[in-house]
């Protein structure tokens, strides 16, 4: 596992010190070798803006760029501070010194000039792991409007290894960092459907979650919503037929949900600290193993509806983690399906979630691999929809 965790260079505060922990609990196995590497974007230089009277002398200008110069090394040596901690927390967790490495990138200007600094270091990476400020969407989008946007929003959307968004430490996601780090139970949330985007999230996680002994994986799909019958038959006859269809239907899709999420919650049994993928063979006979639960949550409508079903869920079971894949869809498009109700999930999550988020974004290339047969997420995925067309010709047969 090759991960980059970025971080604000201020201050080595309560929040880098969550995100650092964090991101070491969800995925870095020191026993497996993990390569940690920790970036800090400098802030851009202050532009000073001469007075017109009077006229700017040379003396004048050295001094405005001697200034600038000493606040940039002072900036410089303060990141170093923050990186030199978080390097020290890493081999304090277990990771090896030589498998941890530093980065201050450039100065760049706005959310977007130093996401755009993380994504370029974060290429040919596992795993990128940013803060979030947790801002609301008038906030985001009015600051967005003068380049003091969201950098986690930045790297959500346009990176192409999976990212993991950590929100400010509060009450409600500080104790299962804690409780990770003390060795106890955690909870992790995965959300899948039957898409090939899901089939590569799902491969994703099972080959790189680190779990514990004791951790519990709690599975969840959303089943899909079955169109409303309509109300206006005259008879009483005819309409309690379609109110009995359209309970038929939601009971059909609530039961393909569980079957997907019950395949895919298979994947996840007997694995420990590594991901699913080699975990098998490792455990010990009668050795404490990973929960690894089912459910199907109940039919919702837009992705906001959808979003809101999974949040519900990680609150409600406490989660620390909840993971997701993402489409990948562009600003423009996202933005034009958002209107409709039928924007991004993984956005839903990552900015009403209250503990961490891992987002996986499919590439064409993830889904070229995701659609191959042998990965385990579309073995899953296929033998869930034979079950479950097995399941509605019986049905339609009863009928």
């Amino acid at each position: 596992m090759r991960l980059v965790i970025a971080l604000d260079g201020a201050a080595w505060d309560g929040n880098a010190q969550h995100l650092v922990a964090t991101a070491l609990a969800a995925v870095a196995s020191p026993g497996a070798g993990s390569e940690v590497h920790l970036a800090s974007v400098l802030p851009p230089a202050p532009i000073s803006v001469a007075s017109p009277s009077p006229v700017a002398t040379a003396a004048a200008v050295a001094a405005v760029l001697g200034a600038q110069q000493q606040q940039a090394l002072a900036d410089e040596a303060a990141a170093g501070e923050v990186l030199a901690a978080a390097a020290a927390a890493c081999e304090a967790a277990g990771v090896a010194a030589d498998r941890i490495h530093t980065h201050v990138l450039p100065a760049a200007g706005g959310a977007s000039g130093a996401g755009e600094a993380l994504v370029a270091r974060a290429r040919g990476f596992d795993l990128i792991a940013v803060g979030s400020r947790g801002l609301g969407g008038l906030q985001r989008a009015l600051q967005s409007l003068i380049g003091l946007g969201s950098v986690s929003d930045y790297v959500l959307h346009n990176s192409e290894v999976p990212v993991l968004v950590v929100r400010p430490r509060t009450a409600a996601n500080v104790a299962p960092a804690a409780a990770a780090a003390a060795g106890k139970p955690r909870v992790i949330v995965v959300a899948v459907d039957a898409s090939a985007h899901s089939a590569h999230a799902l491969d994703w996680a099972a080959s790189h979650l680190r779990l514990q002994p004791r951790d519990e994986v709690r599975v969840v799909s959303v089943a899909a919503a079955a169109p409303y019958p309509t109300l206006d038959e005259g008879a009483a006859a005819v309409a309690m037929i379609e109110a009995a269809e359209f309970q038929r239907a939601n009971e059909r899709n609530l039961s393909a949900a569980r079957t997907l999420a019950a395949r895919a919650a298979a994947l996840f049994r007997g694995s420990v600290d590594g991901g699913a993928g080699d975990a098998h063979e490792d455990a010990e006979p009668g050795a404490a193993q990973p929960r690894a639960l089912a459910e199907a949550l109940l039919p919702e409508g837009g992705a906001s509806d959808v979003g809101a079903a999974v949040v519900k869920c990680g609150l409600r079971e406490g989660a620390d983690l909840v993971v997701a894949g993402s489409r990948g869809m562009g600003a423009f498009k996202r933005a034009a399906m958002g209107m409709l109700g039928l924007g991004s999930v993984s956005d839903h999550l990552a900015h009403n979630f209250e503990g961490a988020v891992l987002v996986v974004k499919s590439t064409e290339a993830a889904l070229q691999q995701a659609g191959e047969p042998q990965t385990v997420g579309t073995r899953a995925l296929a033998a869930a929809e034979a079950e479950v067309a097995v399941a509605a010709a019986a049905a339609r047969k009863e009928e």
